[in-house]
Formats: C-alpha cells, structure tokens, sequence
C-alpha cells in the first residue's frame, strides 16, 4: 500500500472502519487567531488529542507530516480520527459535514 492513497482514501471516506478512536475536539477561543481562523499548530494539538492514550505516552516519533486541507474558524465543530496504516500513526481532522480540516501523519 501507498501511504498516500490511504491518507487521501481516509480522508474521502470518513465513516471507514479503519479508524479506530474517534474523539471530538472543542475548538476553543485560545485557538483563534485575528483573522479568526485557528492557529495553523493548534491542529498539532488536536492530532495529539485523537491517538490513543497508550501511544501518545509511549511512542517516540520520529517524523511528523502535516497536510492542511480547509481552514477552521471559530464556531465550527471538529472531530478527530485515528487509524493505523502500515506502522504510521494517522489523524484525520474533520469539521462539520464530513469536511477534512487536517492530516496528520506520525512516523
């Protein structure tokens, strides 16, 4: 499999069954910038948020690839989605509507 196309795949294909934690993600008013849009590293925090417990606390990463797809603003509510593809770690963010905010791939 090519990374990429399950990346691009997850991302069409939001009620997949390779998503294995799924977590909603209040956007708060900290996340905010002045164009009232959130903060391009906040979307880090929110993959952070989405894995699993147990991997945050013991995975050591050593690459971090961030695709941003939309622009959030304030108001909007996100969810975020984990899977596990070929030994990466895989967050997608959505917002409403099934629209991909955000991809987050961890090495």
């Amino acid at each position: 499999k090519n990374i990429a196309l399950c990346v691009n795949w997850l991302s069409e294909n939001r009620e997949s069954n390779l998503y294995i934690r799924e977590i909603p993600l209040p956007v708060r008013r900290c996340d905010i910038d002045f164009n009232n849009h959130i903060h391009n590293v906040k979307y880090l925090d929110y993959a952070l948020e989405s894995l699993p417990l147990e991997i945050f606390k013991n995975q050591v990463f050593k690459a971090l690839r961030i695709s941003y797809k939309t622009a959030t603003k304030e108001g909007e509510e996100l969810t975020g989605k984990y899977a596990f593809i070929d030994g990466k770690h895989i967050v997608v963010i959505y917002g409403a509507e099934a629209s991909v905010k955000a991809l987050v791939q961890f090495e």
